[in-house]
């Protein structure tokens, strides 16, 4: 029986390799893997990113698919939309189902793609859709929208704390794009000035982590706020949180978490 999708299969005419590249890897910010050695010779291209494997590969009586098409959720698609459109590339919104944010356009070879804003996804679970709450202030507000995460606030933040001072940015794009992230951003601005970062199966089990408030804003509450309105979101509500720190065990035990042994297995070379 069919346990998850592999893979999504598109198919080129002979040559189109550097415009798929140019679509997949420079548009949409796949990363191109090799093809195995037994299969290079049948031209095409393999992309992937954050568990979604895309196969371009060459039919020789190609003809574009006008309506069955993949669809893929993305982080920033606003920002998706500008650029497919500022490169030539059909930006068709639709909002028939409204409020999920979706929007048509096709790769270079008129193949019908589907983007749809992360969370909205029609395979996501309601308890991952967009969550926001607005400090008592007014001033800022936390939210799990991925298209606002500043992945270089996030990285400068990081860079600060004692476990993952050393963390290179590519483990950190790829630990935020499978997270559930919190962030806290300033209502006005929406400058980012704060981050945890949930790994969740979203039904049982979540480990709390990548707690931290710039250090600019800090001394403002911002910290409590954060954890205050974490602690009300569903995935949290209906899981075991686990966490791991050497600091503000106070700010955690106000939140219902209690102190205990357990065992863990060191990250392997």
């Amino acid at each position: 029986m069919i346990t998850r999708l592999d893979h999504v299969q598109l198919a080129m005419p002979s040559g189109g390799e550097d415009r798929a590249r140019a679509f997949f890897a420079g548009i949409l910010g796949m990363v191109e893997e090799p093809k195995p050695a037994p299969l290079a010779g049948r031209g095409g291209c393999w992309f992937r990113t954050s568990g979604v494997l895309v196969h371009m590969g060459v039919e020789k009586a190609f003809a574009p698919q006008l309506k069955a098409h993949p669809a893929f959720c993305v982080s920033g698609i606003e920002a998706a939309a500008a650029k497919l459109a500022a490169a030539g590339f059909p930006v068709e919104w639709d909002d028939s189902l409204a409020p999920r944010r979706r929007l048509y356009t096709a790769d270079p070879f008129g193949n019908r793609i589907e983007l749809i804003r992360d969370g909205d996804g029609f395979g996501q679970p309601a308890a991952f859709a967009p969550f926001s709450v607005e400090s008592p202030d007014g001033a800022h507000f936390v939210s799990t929208a991925p298209d606002l995460i500043d992945l270089d606030f996030v990285c400068r933040l990081l860079a600060t704390t004692y476990w993952a001072s050393d963390r290179p940015r590519a483990v950190i794009e790829a630990s935020v794009a499978s997270s559930l992230c919190f962030g806290v951003y300033g209502t006005t601005s929406k400058e980012q000035v704060g981050l945890a970062r949930l790994v969740t199966d979203g039904a049982t089990f979540s480990w709390l982590c990548d707690v931290g408030i710039d250090s600019g804003h800090q001394g403002k509450g911002l910290g409590k706020f954060l954890m205050d309105s974490l602690m009300t979101h569903p995935v949290v509500k209906a899981t075991k949180v686990v966490l791991a720190t050497r600091d503000a065990h106070g700010l955690y035990e106000r939140h219902g978490f209690v102190r205990f042994e357990m065992m863990r297995r060191p990250q392997q070379p």
